[in-house]
């Protein structure tokens, strides 16, 4: 996790130089904006190495490759934005404006990424709680921690799925109704000129097929319907909460749980706390997921603002949302039930059934 931000942070440093230069009045460092291709080159290539080494790991390390992912897209549309404010394209005006908002963008998320390992850090040292006084007390616990989570993750991926649909409709607002037929299709983003707008739609492009591969094929492209659903919802301004812990299985805990029991105190405790443990590493992933929307919408808008933009654009840029909506529900259901498609965790209701085995 450390070695995705620690490039992000490198990336950021030499941003902020080539930054202060074009505050001046001779134009941009041209050393600086050496550093940065260098900088952001290297970095983003080692990044991004580590992101499908962890795609390709026998167990898949969800986190790792959600934030290699988001450093490659908030990187990439800092250098997008630097290009066009150092005269690789015909920048309109305000591309130096654009590119400040941009590194202010890839600050945040540097910021961001510091503090889910920070209390990533702090989770690993959290203490166990007290035991339970009876087996009553202890299946009560499981129980209680069971429905708490399962709500909560369909919660947290319904807030995702929120965000996704909110930048969609600022892309295609027309089309919302053919965004989730894009989901599992190859996205290509087109060549460009110029060093520092290649390697940013590279980095971009890159983060795009780092989350695609975490999925078995086909897994994403099953999802179609399950999206339509819910973007329809949305177009009519309903609740999603409950839809998403259909689609996710909370369901099935919920009538899982009316029939469950056991009598060992000490295995219904442990089960609790790994339940436990399952909401907050899911509330991360959904960080890092609204985190990668965010930077893929920016990257619509800002690759758009580039001549010889690929034709769809908006539609294709809100594929990729959707594709990042399909995988946001196919990791609830991996931890939440109990027929997972990763298999890199042990849901909610496994852990249930491990408790009593």
């Amino acid at each position: 996790m450390t070695a995705g931000v620690e490039s992000a942070r490198a990336v950021l440093d030499v941003a902020r130089v080539v930054e202060e230069s074009l505050a001046g009045d001779e134009g941009p460092d041209e050393y600086a904006v050496e550093a940065l291709v260098r900088v952001a080159g290297d970095e983003l290539e080692a990044s991004g190495r580590q992101g499908f080494e962890a795609v390709e790991a026998a167990d898949t390390d969800v986190a790792a490759v959600l934030i290699a992912a988001v450093v490659q897209v908030s990187a990439g549309n800092t250098l997008i934005a630097a290009g066009q404010a150092v005269g690789e394209t015909d920048a309109a005006a305000g591309s130096v404006g654009e590119y400040g908002v941009a590194v202010a963008r890839l600050a945040d998320v540097v910021d961001t990424l510091d503090g889910l390992e920070s209390g990533a850090g702090r989770r690993q040292g959290f203490d166990a709680t007290a035991a339970s006084e009876s087996v009553e007390a202890a299946v009560k616990r499981v129980r209680d921690a069971a429905e708490r989570v399962a709500d909560g993750i369909a919660a947290t991926a319904a807030g995702t799925v929120t965000e996704a649909f909110k930048q969609t409709t600022k892309l295609v607002p027309e089309k919302i109704r053919d965004v989730a037929d894009k989901i599992g299709e190859k996205i290509d983003l087109g060549q460009y000129a110029g060093r520092l707008v290649k390697l940013g739609v590279r980095a971009v492009q890159r983060a795009l097929d780092l989350f695609m591969r975490m999925f078995p094929g086909g897994a994403l492209a099953r999802m179609r319907a399950d999206v339509k659903v819910l973007y329809a919802r949305l177009t009519g301004a309903e609740p999603i909460p409950a839809t998403v812990g259909f689609v996710i299985g909370v369901d099935d805990v919920k009538a899982y749980l009316k029939l469950y029991g056991g009598d060992r105190i000490e295995q219904l405790d442990k089960a609790a706390a790994d339940v436990e443990q399952l909401g907050t590493k899911y509330a991360g992933l959904g960080k890092l997921a609204t985190n990668l929307i965010e930077g893929i919408a920016v990257a619509g808008t800002v690759i758009g603002l580039l001549q010889l933009a690929v034709p769809h654009l908006g539609l294709i840029v809100a594929g990729a949302l959707a594709a990042v909506v399909a995988g946001v529900l196919l990791l609830a259901m991996d931890y939440v039930g109990d027929r997972p498609v990763l298999h890199t965790i042990r849901g909610v209701k496994l852990v249930l059934a491990d408790a009593i085995g």
